[in-house]
């Protein structure tokens, strides 16, 4: 069997137990990136890893869900399709760390030429905007807000060993108090999956430079002093 999950075989023979194990993996890699709405060069790469994790046997051990999902993770990292762990493993019916476990033992197996690029926060921001349920324009000046934030804390801010996704969160939070929309920290780990106390923390770091993280036509409805602490 292929990666795209089609017969390669032309004449007739029992299927072996790799091109079952294959083509199983392929349909389960298929239906979680669907639950996704992941592109197909998406998919197609998810698949193409799966098979290489099943030959090398670098994963054995593991749950099929989880090893699917890690390969997700990674194809959507290769890809450009940015898609956090908490985002991708309500769909698999593993844990966040039978998954992270997997992703690690996977990522050593790996090619040079398969290293992976970080994950870029400013493509997870739009979609948790998405879901906050602000008004259209509310929304847009959260995200252009957000956005901007993450992109100055990269150089005002020690925030280099936080999680992608927590930084986004954070950065929405602030964008929301500096603009009086009564989003709760409740609200924002809804949304994103990242612990109120976690986004509380990054919070606190972007405070303390948060005059100089907005853009210049920024309009504060809360000054950046009367921020509240936490």
């Amino acid at each position: 069997f292929s990666c795209k999950g089609t017969n390669t075989i032309q004449q007739p023979r029992q299927i072996s137990t790799t091109d079952r194990a294959l083509k199983r993996g392929y349909d389960v890699t298929r239906m979680m990136a669907g639950r996704l709405h992941l592109q197909k060069r998406v998919v197609d790469y998810a698949c193409e890893c799966f098979r290489q994790c099943y030959e090398s046997k670098c994963v054995r051990g593991y749950s099929e869900n989880a090893i699917v999902a890690a390969c997700i993770y990674i194809a959507c990292r290769k890809e450009g399709a940015d898609r956090s762990l908490k985002e991708i493993y309500p769909v698999s019916q593993a844990s966040k760390t039978e998954i992270g476990r997997c992703f690690s033992k996977i990522m050593k197996g790996l090619s040079e030429a398969n290293r992976l690029r970080g994950i870029d926060v400013t493509n997870l921001i739009p979609r948790f905007c998405n879901n906050l349920n602000l008004d259209l324009t509310q929304e847009m000046h959260v995200r252009k807000a957000s956005i901007y934030i993450v992109e100055r804390a990269k150089d005002l801010c020690d925030i280099q060993s936080r999680a992608p996704s927590s930084v986004a969160a954070a950065s929405i939070y602030l964008a929301c108090l500096a603009m009086d929309e009564r989003k709760t920290l409740n609200d924002i780990e809804q949304v994103t999956d990242v612990k109120a106390s976690t986004i509380r923390q990054v919070y606190k770091i972007l405070r303390q430079h948060a005059t100089d993280l907005f853009p210049s036509d920024f309009v504060f409805q809360c000054p950046p002093a009367n921020l509240p602490k936490s």
